[in-house]
């Protein structure tokens, strides 16, 4: 009789704990519902980075080539992990070929180019910035091909508490013009936060946290663009690495969610 009141027990508790996970699985799923969903607004594209999806993104270097004098091969396959819901883009110490020689360091760049393109609208993302001297990294749209860039945010990660945000065009004659701002927020490398813009045909304006920190009026891009996030290494702009830089180091993606702007 022990036995038997023991064992039904055991069964008690083992499917109220099974409830119990079952209902913080559909809390946790319709949590992450509600989060998405952003009022006078239409979810076109999102990745929540439950797997690496290569229906959404091509995990190679569009560019194919070494650009600003970088010092890391991309279209590296170990540059990405996913790891409890946020992708990893991963720096690593280690050799490999890229555009016809050996670097000493590899990192991940990859764009939804001919998967995804989208002309005006709210682009967001959740990430969180490596730290030290040498890291480059970049949430980005571009054309195709490549003549209007917005970069919703760049940073040099030795000077962890300033985002860079820029709009790059080329005039009617040819030009290349460019407008940044910086803006000097809290350290971006110890914590997750929003990166966004919104873009219209008049204006890009940009947002941290869902605060606006820049706008601009020039150079607006008036086409389709795709995503591009990357994490360089070296090069003149961030400096090379140093004693001090920590590897394998990454710039880590919770998400990524583009909308359309809700004709009334």
């Amino acid at each position: 009789m022990k036995k038997t009141n023991f064992i039904v027990f055991v069964l008690t508790l083992v499917s109220a704990l099974l409830l119990c996970s079952c209902t913080q699985t559909q809390k946790t799923t319709n949590e992450k519902q509600i989060a998405i969903q952003k009022p006078g607004w239409q979810l076109t594209w999102s990745d929540e980075f439950d797997k690496m999806d290569h229906s959404k993104w091509d995990f190679n270097d569009p560019f194919g080539k070494e650009r600003w004098s970088e010092l890391q091969a991309y279209d590296f396959p170990g540059a990405f992990e996913i790891r409890d819901g946020v992708l990893l883009l991963k720096a690593e110490k280690q050799q490999a070929m890229y555009d016809g020689k050996m670097r000493d360091y590899t990192s991940g760049m990859m764009s939804t180019r001919k998967i995804f393109l989208q002309k005006f609208g709210w682009f967001e993302f959740r990430a969180k910035a490596p730290t030290g001297r040498g890291f480059w990294p970049a949430l980005w749209l571009l054309d195709d091909p490549h003549v209007m860039e917005i970069d919703v945010l760049e940073m040099l990660c030795h000077r962890p508490n300033v985002a860079t945000f820029n709009i790059h065009w080329k005039d009617e004659t040819g030009k290349h013009q460019a407008r940044y701002k910086e803006y000097e927020g809290p350290d971006f490398t110890k914590n997750f936060y929003t990166y966004a813009i919104e873009w219209n045909k008049d204006v890009v304006v940009w947002y941290v946290d869902g605060i606006e920190r820049h706008r601009s009026y020039e150079g607006v891009p008036q086409k389709e663009m795709y995503l591009i996030m990357n994490l360089a290494v070296g090069g003149p702009v961030p400096g090379n690495p140093n004693a001090q830089t920590v590897f394998p180091n990454s710039f880590d993606i919770d998400y990524v969610r583009v909308y359309k702007k809700v004709d009334k």
